[in-house]
């Protein structure tokens, strides 16, 4: 998996609870932060038991809103076969429509599929303007992957 991190506490609105309970709740309202947060907890066992099923279930609730950052997840289980299997061309299309809402992660792993050749849906995409969009917002790889191209 990419750039592993701890499962987020905040969205733009403020802190959120700390307890999977609460969290499960607030995505059972249909928050759509608290249901990418339920399935990155789920996938992970952040505060409950790994339940792949139910991370893809809820990660699938929050990009039915436009959850970027759900958008993203999903694109890597697809690419690296998280408990899914490994389909370069979905993880595509999750990552774009990901990185087209400005996600930097997207954005860069969507450049390093191109710069790879894999991928389909735009096969003569330049991976540079990707790697260009994500450096902009601060991520180191694709910085690095612009000084060097």
């Amino acid at each position: 998996m990419p750039e592993e991190q701890s499962a987020p506490n905040t969205n733009s609105t403020g802190n959120y609870p700390e307890t999977f309970e609460d969290r499960l709740a607030l995505a059972k309202d249909g928050d759509i932060w608290c249901q990418y947060l339920v399935g990155r907890m789920y996938g992970a066992g952040y505060g409950i038991d790994k339940n792949y099923s139910e991370a893809f279930r809820w990660l699938k609730n929050s990009v039915g809103q436009g959850q970027p950052q759900a958008m993203f997840y999903l694109g890597s289980m697809y690419e690296y076969a998280n408990h899914v299997h490994r389909d370069d061309k979905v993880a595509e299309s999750w990552y774009l429509k990901s990185a087209e809402l400005g996600q930097a992660l997207a954005q860069y792993h969507l450049a390093v599929m191109y710069y790879q050749g894999r991928g389909t849906i735009r096969l003569n995409e330049d991976p540079l303007n990707w790697y260009y969009k994500a450096a902009e917002q601060g991520h180191s790889g694709a910085q690095y992957a612009v000084g060097v191209h």
